[in-house]
């Protein structure tokens, strides 16, 4: 039950205070077996960095599914942004990024599928609050991706289990491109919702309603009791 526990808990999505900070510009290799940092790919413009593994068996897929359709219908890719697939599984070789990068019609030029060194994975993992817990045969990991400003900052970060909101997603690269960031929405968003780690889902936490209505419940008790006092 523990085990459990802990799992589910590194499934849980960034926490919103990494919005507006800068993630770790490491050296990756990808899978023409090129070598140069992430942010060099992204030549000034704004990054779509989505973390994945390549034998991931579910998830992984369906969020590069989800992201590559959005991109299909919102359009700009290598004019107003780049993306890259990175893998988070030190054991992923540049035959497994390029078996990823052909299943998904990747060319590397301005979709690009890339890894690195354990150690410079785990700094990049780090900078981005992801994180990884390995099993025997699987990785449990959160299910977002990131928008990155083009000085490398953390604007936002997206649910990519579900169905990509085109124009959400169009907006968030604006965003990044201006280089603003999403630091009050998603604390907002982090108030109103919680994450389910069973579901993969952000859900509206009902507490906020029970809390809303006891507080205004008090209230009112307050003034009905005390109202010859006051008025």
């Amino acid at each position: 039950m523990i085990v459990v526990l802990i799992v589910l808990s590194l499934l849980s999505p960034p926490k919103p205070d990494v919005i507006g900070k800068s993630i770790s510009d490491i050296y990756v290799f990808d899978f023409k077996g090129r070598e140069f940092k992430i942010m060099d790919f992204s030549e000034g413009k704004v990054l779509i960095l989505s973390p994945i593994y390549t034998s991931c068996p579910k998830f992984c897929s369906i969020i590069t599914f989800n992201i590559k359709e959005a991109v299909k219908k919102i359009g700009g890719l290598g004019e107003k942004y780049k993306i890259i697939s990175f893998s988070f599984d030190h054991r992923d070789t540049v035959e497994d990024l390029e078996g990823f990068a052909q299943r998904w019609d990747i060319d590397g030029s301005n979709w690009n599928v890339v890894s690195a060194k354990k150690e410079d994975i785990q700094k990049l993992l780090s900078s981005l609050d992801f994180n990884i817990e390995f099993s025997d045969d699987d990785i449990a990991h959160p299910n977002v991706f990131y928008i990155v400003t083009p000085d490398g900052k953390i604007s936002s970060f997206l649910n990519g289990a579900d169905k990509i909101d085109e124009k959400s997603l169009k907006i968030a690269i604006e965003r990044a491109g201006k280089g603003e960031v999403f630091g009050i929405f998603s604390k907002l968003i982090s108030f109103c919702y919680r994450f389910n780690p069973i579901t993969g889902r952000y859900e509206f936490d009902m507490r906020i309603v029970y809390h809303t209505a006891g507080f205004f419940a008090f209230i009112i008790t307050f003034v009905l009791i005390f109202r010859k006092f006051l008025f």
